[in-house]
């Protein structure tokens, strides 16, 4: 899965449940889950960006050594 895909999937996943958003205010547990969902998501963007970073750098750095 490239980097733009699991972006196109987080965004669609991230839209359906923001979709659902303002039925799910009404209901505080509903309101909980989604709370702990958006969390989850944001955190597991955060760590693919970084390790994709992580690895671009090393790739980098090892094509650097080579020249």
């Amino acid at each position: 899965m490239t980097t733009h895909t699991f972006k196109l999937n987080t965004a669609y996943i991230k839209g359906t449940i923001e979709a659902t958003l303002p039925r799910l205010e009404n209901h505080k547990i509903l309101g909980f889950i989604f709370n702990l969902y958006r969390a989850y998501f944001k955190f597991a963007a955060n760590q693919t960006t970084r390790h994709f970073n992580f690895l671009r750098n090393l790739i980098n750095k090892e094509a650097a050594n080579h020249e």
